[in-house]
């Protein structure tokens, strides 16, 4: 059995090495940070691993050769996450979403549907912002104040890339790879004097629990921008398992 993973996270790395104990696996990813990653998780040349974003024909051109896929991508990702549906239903292969659980979202938090929304709250607030949303809406956050932001994102060319283009400078930007433990988050806060945590709900392999933990520890306001709707799926165990079924029945 010939199966297809796009990937974007660390349990997502963490399941394809899993299938590639008995199948032909393939993941694809959209950065070749991405590739690195996944290159480096597990045992070299045991899975191909396939870097670059793609359009929805070109998802469709490439499941075609594959008998499963699994869309394995962010909880977050929400225009890959339909591209990967559209494209599946065409080419007619079995789907597997593959979700993070969600976390419990603190009672003092202060939650918002969208960045913008974040931003537009934190404009009309005092005190220094960490930002750990990831790279790509950076520049939503511009109005709220770059002398009072920081940014905590992936050391990767792409994200260093983004950050500089929405005028972040260098003393700004954090670079790191998580999850972070609660002392990590901690000792950030402390040192940079943060009053708002602003983060997604990336799950417990996203380290979530562990930034709600120092922000309750260090006094200061989370900010959590909801998981968007219809992102959630299976969990590792059920996928392995029904993949092991529908292999049997070949």
């Amino acid at each position: 059995m010939k199966i297809l993973i796009f990937a974007g996270t660390s349990d997502g790395r963490k399941l394809s090495y899993r299938l590639a104990e008995k199948y032909d696996v393939t993941v694809s990813v959209a950065t070749e940070y991405g590739r690195e990653l996944e290159e480096s998780y597990g045992q070299p040349g045991r899975i191909k691993v396939l870097s670059g974003r793609m359009a929805e024909d070109e998802m469709e051109k490439l499941m075609r050769s594959f008998d499963v896929c699994i869309d394995a991508t962010h909880p977050y990702a929400v225009a890959a996450g339909e591209n990967i549906k559209r494209a599946a239903e065409k080419c007619g292969i079995r789907l597997f979403r593959f979700g993070r659980k969600a976390c419990e979202i603190p009672e003092e938090a202060a939650v918002f549907n969208s960045v913008a929304e974040a931003a537009e709250y934190l404009k009309g607030k005092k005190g220094n912002v960490l930002i750990a949303t990831g790279a790509k809406e950076l520049k939503e956050f511009v109005t709220v104040g770059m002398d009072r932001l920081t940014v905590r994102i992936l050391p990767a060319e792409e994200s260093l890339r983004n950050a500089k283009e929405a005028g972040l400078s260098e003393k700004n930007i954090l670079t790191g790879v998580g999850p972070f433990s609660k002392e990590d988050n901690v000792k950030v806060i402390k040192e940079r004097n943060i009053e708002y945590f602003v983060t997604k709900d990336g799950g417990t392999a996203g380290g979530f629990p562990e930034k709600a933990d120092a922000c309750r520890e260090c006094g200061i306001q989370m900010v959590v921008i909801k998981r968007p709707e219809g992102r959630n799926g299976m969990d590792a165990e059920e996928i392995v398992e029904e993949i092991s079924r529908s292999d049997g029945k070949q």
